[in-house]
């Protein structure tokens, strides 16, 4: 069996087991027809800290299946817009605000996964001007992410090399870069692991959510970005409404087609 089969048979063990359990990507996320919860269409975690994040939740009541999903507390609409090609000072501009919202995510990845990444903390500047090719775009950003991330919660000289690199890709408007930070920007804040960035790339929309006066970086199934229709979406916690909500997760949801159409779990956003 390929790791997502054994993935979901876990999760279907523990349904069975009436052991409340709730994956934190469902099958309505990445695509999948029907009303099944688990899916086998998950990235494989190069670092346990990544496994860990695919268990997602244990919680009082997990539901059952989309549609008992689709009975929890929802919020309302939300706007969510896709990231179209931006300037790396935008990109900057929508990190920074995720690692405020989200410091413990941050942190989580910088403790875990991007310590242990063979990348290393220091990228070659002159590679910011040139064409380059996905594979060194990809490792040119692990690498600034780290050595970002290392000044912003230590200081010092870290600090001071990475606000030096960041105005090396401002000037430079690496804009070939700039996708690269906002996806991996994407997983983190969302709770997935950035061993899952080459597979989100086939499955997920790094979006923008507005919530009130919030606008939060979240991750929608590329399946429900279908161009020229409505892209309206609900915020909801999966649980059913007579359940006391016990932690801080929610999804997207979107209301599926035909007559008394259920919502359907689509998308991620950061834990509030």
């Amino acid at each position: 069996m390929s790791f997502g089969q054994l993935f979901r048979d876990c999760f279907d063990q523990a349904r069975r087991a009436h052991r409340a359990t709730l994956p934190r990507i469902t099958g309505g996320m990445v695509g999948d027809d029907g009303l099944v919860l688990e899916t086998s269409n998950i990235p494989e975690p190069e670092y346990l800290g990544d496994l860990v994040k695919l268990f997602g939740l244990a919680t009082d009541a997990a539901p059952n299946n989309e549609k008992d999903c689709a009975s929890g507390l929802e919020y309302g609409k939300v706007g969510v817009r896709t990231i179209e090609s931006i300037s790396m000072a935008m990109a900057f501009d929508i990190i920074d605000r995720s690692l405020d919202f989200s410091p413990d995510a941050w942190k989580f990845a910088l403790r875990g996964e991007l310590s242990m990444s063979p990348y290393g903390t220091w990228p070659d500047e002159k590679l910011f001007l040139q064409t380059v090719s996905k594979e060194v775009c990809q490792e040119q950003a692990m690498k600034f992410l780290n050595l970002m991330l290392i000044g912003h919660f230590g200081g010092g000289g870290a600090k001071l090399d990475a606000d030096s690199f960041k105005r090396d890709l401002i000037n430079a408007n690496a804009s070939n870069y700039s996708k690269f930070f906002i996806r991996i920007a994407a997983l983190i804040s969302c709770g997935i692991g950035i061993s899952a960035l080459s597979w989100s790339e086939n499955v997920w929309t790094p979006v923008l959510v507005s919530i009130g006066e919030l606008e939060l970086l979240g991750l929608v199934s590329s399946a429900e970005m279908v161009s020229g229709e409505e892209n309206v979406f609900h915020l909801a916690t999966p649980l059913d409404s007579s359940t006391r909500v016990t932690y801080r997760h929610f999804v997207l949801t979107r209301r599926g087609r035909g007559l008394k159409a259920r919502h359907r779990c689509v998308g991620l956003v950061p834990e509030f």
